[in-house]
């Protein structure tokens, strides 16, 4: 009987606990069910190919759609090694928080009393910074006959414009982009053909920004001055600095120094209105490098479909300060400071003097590109020849707005005469 009644408890007991499990399956098997989901995601956040917080690649990476590639590869034309950076302390690069007095960082509106902040800055003395370690003696090229390679010791940097997602102008089924690529490769075999040294800031139809093709340029004039200045027995921490300077630009390739317009570029020293100090010795020597020239192959438009004809633009010294002075009081404070004070030393001469025997050459052999304003040679505040202190140009073809400039734009026979007479003016421009 006493067995029979601890059966019956432990019966008793085990229908009551049955009961309140039962009672309680709901909520046992919800947080079962939850346990597992989690534990599902767990495991798949470690899977190959998934973002995780161990992963060392960027999403950026195979983002197709953003503006600026975070790879692009440099050039085949202008070979480049990176250079090291200097072990010492360098001279900071401006940064936006390098603001007047009274001005926020943050500010989105115009500078307040422009002519204040345009007189505060100032401006360097009309002297280099450089001594002349670098001019080359220019009068061994004058008078040198065509046939006997007389451009041989000259360098050229050919400038493609635009490419890549950015097509340009575009008429019809018609892009800018092309058409600078196919007039400037056809320039660089011409020049060639006088024996100058060619290098090309693109090959093909690729992306580069402004900024980085003035780190092409810039970086192709220090690796040529660098074992002259070693010579001279200088300082050369200056110019190995620029050269990490010029290095970012290539690398980062992507203009925007506006953090309200999403990715952020690099413009390093050239951040900014007019020149810092070291800036400022990256113009003069630039200047002093009169063997090299810069030409930037574009083409035109405009909504007057009448306009036409070739066109030249360069900055001036004049110009370029002008225009500064007004763009503090109409940009936004983020894109145009730190206001430095302004660089006095673009070779007008030199710079006018190359313009004018382009279209003169030019038109030679393309009467059809002749002006009708009869006003070809203009000053323009354009990134390359504005941070490019070479004698530089840029060369605007025609008018892909316009029907027949078109025409000859896209026509191979006549793209190898505009590259004939672009070639010519540049021989002339050393020989006469």
């Amino acid at each position: 009987m006493a067995k029979f009644g601890k059966q019956t408890a432990v019966l008793l007991c085990y229908n009551i606990a049955m009961k309140k499990i039962l009672q309680r399956a709901p909520k046992i098997a919800f947080i079962t069910f939850f346990l597992i989901i989690l534990m599902i995601i767990s495991s798949c956040s470690k899977l190959p190919g998934l973002p995780n917080a161990d992963s060392t690649g960027s999403s950026a990476d195979y983002d197709k759609d953003t503006a600026t590639p975070s790879r692009t590869a440099t050039p085949t034309s202008v070979q480049i090694e990176p250079s090291p950076t200097p072990t010492e302390t360098p001279v900071p690069a401006p940064t936006l928080q390098s603001f007047p007095e009274g001005i926020s960082p943050h500010s989105t509106d115009p500078v307040a009393d422009p002519e204040r902040i345009a007189n505060e800055r100032g401006s360097w003395p009309a002297e280099s910074s450089l001594d002349n370690f670098y001019v080359v003696d220019l009068s061994q090229y004058r008078g040198r006959v065509e046939d006997a390679s007389p451009l041989k010791g000259i360098t050229v940097i050919v400038d493609p414009g635009h490419g890549g997602m950015d097509p340009g102008a575009i008429a019809g089924d018609c892009t800018e982009k092309v058409s600078n690529l196919q007039i400037s490769l056809l320039l660089a075999e011409r020049l060639r053909n006088y024996g100058a040294e060619v290098l090309l800031t693109r090959t093909e139809d690729e992306y580069v920004s402004l900024y980085k093709r003035i780190g092409l340029g810039s970086m192709f004039v220090a690796e040529r001055a660098l074992p002259r200045l070693v010579e001279s027995g200088a300082d050369t921490f200056w110019l190995r600095q620029l050269q990490a300077d010029y290095q970012k630009m290539i690398e980062v390739n992507n203009d925007n120094v506006d953090p309200r317009r999403g990715e952020i570029g690099y413009r390093g020293q050239a951040q900014g209105i007019g020149v810092n100090e070291l800036w400022r010795k990256h113009m003069d020597l630039q200047r002093l490098a009169n063997d090299v020239l810069w030409l930037s192959i574009h083409s035109n438009s405009s909504l007057n479909t009448d306009i036409r004809g070739l066109k030249l633009f360069f900055n001036t010294n004049r110009g370029t300060v002008d225009l500064e002075n007004r763009m503090l009081n109409k940009e936004p404070n983020c894109e145009i400071l730190p206001a430095n004070p302004s660089y006095h030393l673009y070779d007008d001469a030199a710079r006018n003097s190359l313009a004018q025997f382009i279209y003169a050459e030019v038109i030679a052999l393309v009467p059809e590109l002749k002006d009708p304003a009869n006003n070809p040679v203009l000053s323009g505040n354009y990134a390359f020849t504005r941070e490019i202190n070479l004698t530089s140009v840029l060369v605007e073809i025609g008018f892909m707005s316009n029907p027949e400039d078109l025409k000859i734009i896209i026509d191979p026979a006549k793209q190898a005469k505009v590259a004939e007479g672009i070639a010519r003016a540049v021989y002339k421009h050393y020989t006469q």
